[in-house]
């Protein structure tokens, strides 16, 4: 009787779990270490992801880019309208009046969980062992699903609790309430839903979130996307981006179609797809990068950086002859020397001026840097006017080199410098959210190259093998033929084998090689 009894208990909480996440792995036998999780919305449980000849989880499980990741669905229990003890009725209705049945319109018992209380399941379904395995997490919600999502990451923020989430995509997500949940009000006497009403304009739910949101914001180690569909009447472009970002130009992504079509898949070259699948890379990407050294901080230095003025390791930026190449090449290149020194910046700045450095050599190479720098963003803005970056770049050269030369005092120290350049590397990091197909696969390779070449100096581990992988693949984007040129595998056939002191150069190598493969792509076009 004993036994019988706790056999009962355990199927009743089976039963009363509302959210369960579904996981599905690239390779049988083996996780990856990337984990893709699909969250859907409002009345859609199973149709979100799946389009009439395919699905996003199968795209992603066959994309050649995405080795190493699996995919993961989220499902809880949901529909567009809950008539409680009426849905039998409803039902046997609908049976009998097929034709007059709603193509597009759920319906349930209800009253269902609400949102906060899926963000708590999400919870539970993510501290599975499976999946607490996993390096990255990262989150593609669609409607409702990114407030499930949100709410998760921002509960566990207001808590101080570490999470894997690296990455945060939503597709038409009622931050600030729908319009059409009203609805709900109509017929509430008999709509037995606990869903919809926190989906009303300035719901205490949703207020309570961008609360949360703006408290917690300075937490958030996460990279986040918020897009809108074109035609969509549920979620208009203005409450699918929070209404706490700073700016909804550079963050917000505009998808053709209504509130469902823009899920809309057929292959891989479908628009949402390289849209939502090239950002899930760039997250990727950046979230398994060498970690960044912080100038100023006491690091275990092994070997310090030899700084070199030769044509193999410091080649001209793009702007003393090669007034000849093509807009578009020229574009490609700047995108690639602004990434792969403006992103590092901050640790340049601390090897220029550390005890390592030769001095009279280091002003002039961070002088070279700051300008050509200058010239840089000029061309990719295509603007000859002075802009804030242009001006933070100004300052920071202002603020430097007077002091290290000592002619002016400092009271502050390097304070101000380090802000100054994590400003800078913060703002050329938003342009990629400009950016799309071989602009972006330039900017990102920049990225991580210059990554890769500020961490071998002072690192004794080899880049990774997932890494490597990635690099290539960028370069593959980016040559005509979508080939990797034979002596750029050369190059890391050479480092994989050597474990010289010369590794530090290689990223460098490697970086100008793409640099010449892009000019030489000019013989073909």
């Amino acid at each position: 009787m004993g036994d019988k009894a706790k056999y009962c208990c355990i199927i009743y909480e089976v039963r009363q779990m509302a959210l369960r996440l579904t996981r599905i792995q690239r390779e049988k036998d083996k996780a990856g270490k990337v984990l893709v999780v699909f969250i859907h919305g409002l009345g859609a449980t199973e149709k979100t992801w799946i389009s009439e000849k395919t699905d996003w989880m199968k795209l992603i499980l066959s994309d050649k880019r995405f080795l190493n990741t699996d995919v993961a669905v989220i499902k809880y229990g949901t529909s567009h309208v809950a008539l409680g003890k009426l849905t039998s009725v409803y039902n046997r209705l609908a049976t009998r009046f097929k034709k007059q049945q709603f193509s597009r319109v759920t319906i349930g018992e209800g009253p269902f969980a609400n949102i906060k209380k899926l963000a708590q399941e999400l919870k539970r379904e993510l501290n599975m062992e499976n999946i607490k395995n996993y390096e990255q997490i990262l989150f593609v919600c669609h409607s409702m699903g990114g407030l499930v999502g949100i709410r998760y990451i921002l509960e566990e923020l207001e808590r101080d609790t570490p999470i894997k989430v690296v990455g945060f995509i939503s597709l038409a997500t009622p931050y600030n309430g729908s319009n059409k949940a009203v609805y709900h009000g109509l017929i509430k006497h008999i709509h037995n839903h606990s869903q919809i009403p926190q989906l009303e304009p300035n719901s205490s739910f949703t207020d309570d979130t961008m609360r949360l949101w703006q408290k917690n914001k300075s937490k958030m180690a996460l990279s986040c996307v918020f897009c809108y569909g074109t035609e969509d009447k549920w979620v208009t472009e203005e409450s699918s981006i929070p209404h706490i970002i700073d700016d909804k130009w550079a963050d917000s992504i505009p998808l053709p179609g209504n509130h469902s079509s823009i899920l809309d898949v057929e292959n891989h070259k479908s628009l949402p797809y390289e849209v939502i699948s090239e950002r899930i890379l760039n997250i990727i990407i950046k979230n398994n990068g060498p970690t960044r050294i912080n100038p100023g901080e006491p690091t275990s230095i092994s070997r310090p950086p030899k700084i070199e003025t030769s044509s193999e390791n410091f080649s001209p930026l793009p702007f003393s002859n090669e007034s000849e190449i093509k807009s578009e090449y020229n574009r490609l290149i700047c995108l690639l020397d602004l990434a792969y020194f403006g992103l590092s910046i901050h640790s340049r700045l601390g090897w220029l001026f550390s005890q390592f450095a030769v001095f009279d050599e280091s002003i002039r190479d961070f002088k070279r840097l700051v300008n050509d720098l200058k010239s840089i963003v000029l061309m990719v803005q295509k603007s000859e006017k002075r802009t804030e970056l242009i001006r933070k770049l100004e300052d920071l050269s202002l603020y430097v080199l007077p002091f290290v030369m000592g002619e002016e005092d400092r009271p502050n120290g390097w304070k101000p410098a380090n802000d100054l350049a994590k400003s800078i590397q913060d703002d050329i990091e938003t342009l990629e959210y400009k950016l799309m197909g071989e602009e972006l696969a330039a900017f990102k390779l920049g990225q991580y190259l210059g990554k890769w070449d500020n961490n071998e100096a002072v690192s004794e581990d080899k880049l990774s093998l997932y890494s490597e992988q990635l690099i290539i693949r960028l370069i593959e984007q980016l040559s005509i033929n979508k080939e990797v040129p034979e002596e750029i595998l050369q190059i890391f056939k050479e480092y994989r084998l050597s474990d010289s002191i010369s590794n530090i150069h290689i990223p460098h190598r490697i970086y100008n090689k793409v640099r010449t493969m892009l000019i030489l792509n000019l013989a073909v076009k």
